[in-house]
């Protein structure tokens, strides 16, 4: 009875092996197949310049300049020389006159109305301190475009954050898939041994489990990649449909990665800001030393 049973259970393992091989083998073709021939590929630096270039603060970098550019005139202005016109006009109740004095003289009385006027010039010689007031405006400048670009690098990091986690979930979903295929074909497996009397009804019951606990994590996965998806749609204002693929150019990375190092960590506009900042203390400490000059 042994020999006669155990070609038949090792001919079912078999063929469940062969079959779950089968599967996963087709999954490529099966998913080259269904993409369609024409797809959006959207890289990331795109997104990353669309993000900044939709952000509202962006405009500010315009009014920083053009305010620095008012401020610089005003100063040159203060070398043009200036004219005022200043006049008075006075009524004296009482004056004093000649004619009380020299009785019979013909001496005309002092008028109670007294007019002044007079123009004046002025014109700067010298200003210690307008060169360094100069310079704390265009430090000033640079100090405002460097935390502006501080600024708007979060929105780089931000579309990084929500660009590598639609690949990431698109990854975990790819093998999900692939888990779940071999679970499902395990499944029909156990439940044609059930049928046959050779297998517990407890295995193709932990195996349905088991595959329903899978297709909910991938149902989880997909939600996940639709609020990536939309965060992406939000912070670069470009529409991202299913059919947009994400991509990274590798040349770009590769470069990158083979310069990672100080200077390049040092590249980043935090540290930018920082350098400005302290260019900006620099000059106001000139300018108040400036103001002890003659």
């Amino acid at each position: 009875m042994k020999s006669t049973s155990a070609p038949p259970t090792a001919l079912r393992e078999h063929m469940r092996r062969a079959l779950v091989i089968a599967t996963l083998c087709a999954i490529p073709a099966a998913a080259t197949a269904q993409q369609p021939a024409h797809r959006d590929t959207v890289f990331l630096d795109e997104l990353q310049r669309a993000a900044v270039a939709s952000d509202p603060r962006s405009a500010q970098s315009e009014f920083f300049t053009a305010q620095s550019a008012r401020r610089l005139a005003t100063l040159r202005n203060e070398r043009l020389p200036s004219l005022s016109i200043v006049g008075a006009a006075n009524y004296l109740s009482d004056v004093a006159g000649i004619g009380a004095i020299l009785p019979g003289a013909m001496i005309p009385g002092v008028s109670h109305d007294q007019y002044d006027t007079h123009l004046a010039l002025r014109a700067p010689l010298f200003d210690p301190t307008r060169s360094r007031r100069a310079a704390i405006e265009s430090a000033q400048d640079a100090e405002s475009q460097a935390r502006l670009r501080a600024t708007l690098w979060q929105q780089r990091l931000a579309v990084t954050d929500a660009f590598f986690g639609v690949l990431l979930r698109d990854s975990q979903l790819r093998s999900l898939d692939a888990v779940i295929d071999d679970i499902s074909s395990r499944s029909v497996v156990a439940q044609k041994r059930v049928a046959e009397g050779v297998a517990l009804r407890s295995e193709a019951l932990l195996l349905q489990a088991e595959l329903e606990r899978r297709r909910q994590s991938r149902d989880e996965l997909v939600i996940e990649r639709e609020a990536a998806r939309d965060v992406l749609t939000s912070l670069t204002g470009r529409s991202l449909g299913t059919s947009a693929v994400l991509a990274t150019r590798s040349e770009v990375y590769r470069s990158i990665s083979a310069r990672i190092d100080a200077d390049t960590v040092r590249a980043r506009p935090e540290f930018e800001q920082f350098a400005t900042t302290q260019a900006l203390i620099d000059a106001r400490r000139q300018s108040i030393g400036a103001l002890d000059l003659p």
